[in-house]
């Protein structure tokens, strides 16, 4: 095109316009329609417009998918639902053995059973915000207020979360998580027999949490706890086992002192036992068996009638 100009006789001169020096070549440029640019020059354009584009979806679905939102959006309507699994999967809890999955659906289904929402219809966020309150002095974690309001309800439901970051998955985006303040609780005492071997939960409780044993009892000191229902087992040898559902709603000390009886199979061996080592004991077992009835025949005299 600048040597067609150039045949032609074209001669560039300086326009001034709103206080830049352009030329008539740029103007011409920047006149001049998409397809009549060389091929190779649209294919690049259009490959790095798409390539800009994705880039900008990519981005966008990261930072909705990996965002602090997501986490305490997918935790609320996880905990309306009733769907514990869902809940544990965004909550992030101390290491401790007595806080696993099963331990904490246990809980809170127990929980809502007594609370008597369990079982109610799931209801539907019609509205959710979430607002960055304040950073902790420590980690990453973050405060924020959360806001929603439910379909068929006027009135916004409001609480506060804490969320914690977790690995970094890819391009600097991060897992975020719940910390759920209220959800478990700490340094749980909880007071047993001391012969007795202690499960919470189905798991026996290790003597690294024995705190104390003294007069015939052990205590336990429990580092974490769920609130809700968890079950309280007690076993000792020859003996029935003792077992028992409580509802945790603080760290208020427990006490489980069950008077254990002997089993079946234990008595008869001690009874057994002790016949074997006195033969001349009675027993119901040494009288003679009681003969049968029979009805005495017809036309005879009875033994108790008196002479004529």
């Amino acid at each position: 095109m600048l040597q067609k100009w150039k045949r032609k006789g074209k001669r560039f001169r300086h326009v001034e316009k709103d206080g830049e020096e352009t030329t008539e070549l740029s103007v011409k440029i920047r006149a001049a329609k998409f397809r009549d640019l060389p091929m190779s020059l649209r294919i690049l354009i259009v490959n790095l417009s798409l390539f800009l584009i994705l880039c900008a979806v990519f981005f966008m679905a990261g930072a909705y998918l990996y965002a602090p939102q997501a986490a305490g959006r997918n935790y609320v309507e996880a905990c309306l639902a009733g769907d514990w699994n869902s809940a544990y999967d965004v909550c992030q809890f101390p290491d401790s053995t007595f806080l696993s999955r099963k331990n904490y659906v246990n809980a809170m289904t127990w929980k809502a059973k007594q609370d008597g929402t369990d079982g109610q219809e799931t209801p539907e966020i019609k509205s959710f915000f979430m607002r960055r309150k304040q950073n902790l002095e420590t980690g990453e974690n973050r405060i924020y207020t959360v806001r929603y309001t439910l379909k068929g309800m006027s009135d916004s439901q409001e609480e506060t979360l804490e969320i914690a970051a977790g690995d970094t998955v890819k391009w600097n985006f991060k897992e975020w998580y719940v910390v759920p303040k209220d959800s478990c609780v700490t340094d749980v005492e909880i007071t047993v027999p001391a012969d007795a071997s202690f499960y919470l939960d189905g798991v026996q409780v290790g003597k690294k949490y024995l705190k104390e044993t003294a007069d015939n009892v052990s205590i336990y000191k429990i580092p974490y706890l769920f609130l809700g229902g968890h079950t309280i087992e007690l076993t000792e040898k020859q003996k029935d086992p003792y077992r028992e559902i409580v509802l945790v709603q603080d760290n208020s000390s427990m006490e489980f002192l069950p008077d254990l009886k002997l089993n079946d199979s234990t008595g008869k061996t001690i009874a057994d036992r002790a016949e074997e080592e006195n033969p001349s004991a009675p027993s119901k077992m040494n009288f003679p068996p009681t003969p049968p009835y029979r009805k005495p025949p017809k036309n005879s005299t009875s033994s108790s009638a008196m002479p004529t």
